[in-house]
């Protein structure tokens, strides 16, 4: 805040010379109403920060910074979700740069991609954060979790994307009964895996 008062002040300065030579000169008199103008901006920036009104940084819709207030909006509405900690900026990013080449299986290419996210903060077209809430990995138990994904196109196979762990939390987990009972449990669960759409219809449940 302290560089924008400074910038105030030595604005408010400069009108105050302006104005004591507008009488000597006509341009004088349009500097003044452009200071004039500026120092009104400044005025309203100074009183945004005075009364904690941040400028809003998720406008863009492709910054990661907008993609990560869509999920916690969604997250707010979920049975789970309620109960997690936000999601945040500095998480997001943190993971990203903890991931190795070893933990996925992309290309080099695609690898590089993801881990420019962290630094530019911009996200590819149609990537987005996902979230899974059960696992039913087998026959025997069913789980409940908070997996926060960030889906991105791959460019090394078109229409199909790669989901990059960002927040593995376990919440619970319970024997499955029989398999019926683990395919209901299936179709109520929170996916949003994307699949072409030939392979999406073999894997489709009876």
């Amino acid at each position: 805040m302290k560089p924008l008062i400074t910038s105030l002040m030595t604005l408010i300065f400069t009108c105050f010379v302006v104005h004591v030579s507008a009488e000597e000169s006509s341009i004088a008199n349009d500097e003044l109403q452009e200071l004039r103008t500026r120092v009104k901006l400044l005025e309203a920036e100074v009183q945004n920060l005075k009364y904690g009104k941040q400028a809003d940084t998720t406008r863009n819709t492709n910054s990661l910074a907008a993609a990560i207030k869509r999920f916690n909006t969604r997250s707010a509405k979920d049975q789970i979700g309620r109960t997690q900690p936000e999601l945040t900026l500095s998480e997001v990013i943190a993971a990203i740069r903890w991931l190795q080449p070893d933990d996925v299986s992309v290309t080099a290419e695609e690898f590089a991609a993801f881990k420019k996210i962290a630094e530019t903060q911009e996200l590819p077209p149609e990537a987005k954060l996902e979230v899974i809430s059960s696992f039913i990995p087998n026959d025997k138990f069913k789980f409940k979790a908070w997996s926060v994904r960030l889906r991105v196109p791959r460019s090394a196979m078109k229409g199909w994307t790669y989901a990059f762990p960002i927040r593995q939390r376990w919440i619970s987990s319970a024997p499955l009964t029989d398999r019926s009972d683990g395919l209901k449990q299936l179709r109520g669960s929170t996916l949003d895996i994307i699949l072409p759409p030939a392979l999406e219809e073999s894997l489709r449940l009876p």
